[in-house]
């Protein structure tokens, strides 16, 4: 009869001594260091913005070094909407390579530091007067067009760069000499690092859309000759676009941080 509540007596017992000794090994355990918390953080490497975006926390980015001059670029990607350019080899459309370099080469340039506008963020037929209203608005250090070139002489290939000269025209101004100074210096810097043909200078033509006010810098980049199938197989590889906006982007911020000296200029074109 008293050896049932004996044994219930005997086993809370053993279970409050087992307890008790848990809680006091427990408490001379060394103290657990929060792995979590004591490791270090990922850094961020860059947050692109939308057309007005600037990288300010890639540590691998110049912007991080002292950098006394800041510069504003306008891309004007060519065509859109209704206008898509030229067709060329395996029905590439001009309008799409030329957003999607311009996309492509935005980010390079911001991931130097680079203030950037894009006349055109998606598939929309923009007016020449709306390119230029926003060139005045934003005066930039330089406007370059995007653009692809085309030939029925299907071997032809390669980028080009032009500039902008009025020739006989009326109503169009000649550009000042600190704009042509800018100019050159851009364009030389990219034919010599993407070591293009005709370095020595850059060609005038007539080109309406490049036709902006004398004071802006403005150049005419032509990506490729989407009638060529290399040049649009090239242009249609994002791992080669990414590399090459990537050179070209150096090449710009290179061009546009080298002393104007307008002297060598002095000669109206």
């Amino acid at each position: 009869m008293f050896l049932l509540p004996l044994l219930c007596l005997a086993g809370i017992l053993y279970f409050a001594d087992r307890w008790i000794s848990h809680q006091r090994a427990l408490k001379e355990l060394p103290e657990k260091k929060n792995v979590v918390a004591d490791a270090p953080k990922k850094d961020i490497e860059y947050k692109l913005r939308t057309v007005e975006g600037i990288v300010k926390n890639n540590p691998n980015s110049n912007n991080n070094k002292k950098n006394d001059s800041f510069f504003t670029v306008i891309l004007d990607p060519m065509h859109g909407g209704d206008d898509v350019g030229n067709i060329g080899y395996k029905s590439a459309v001009e309008s799409n390579l030329n957003l999607q370099f311009a996309f492509k080469l935005a980010r390079a340039l911001r991931m130097r530091g680079l203030k950037v506008y894009l006349t055109r963020m998606e598939d929309v037929n923009v007016s020449l007067e709306a390119r230029f209203r926003e060139a005045e608005k934003r005066n930039p250090n330089l406007f370059l067009s995007i653009n692809c070139s085309y030939s029925d002489v299907r071997s032809l290939r390669g980028m080009e760069i032009y500039g902008f000269t009025p020739a006989e025209q009326k109503g169009y101004s000649t550009k000042t000499q600190s704009s042509m100074a800018v100019e050159n210096k851009v364009s030389l810097a990219i034919k010599e690092d993407l070591d293009l043909p005709y370095k020595s200078a850059l060609e005038r033509k007539f080109l309406e859309f490049l036709a902006l006010p004398a004071q802006i810098p403005t150049l005419g980049l032509f990506i490729g000759y989407i009638s060529n199938a290399e040049d649009v197989e090239q242009l249609e590889d994002m791992k080669y676009v990414d590399a090459l906006t990537e050179r070209i982007a150096a090449s710009i911020e290179k061009g546009l941080q080298k002393k104007l000296d307008t002297n060598m200029y002095s000669k109206i074109y």
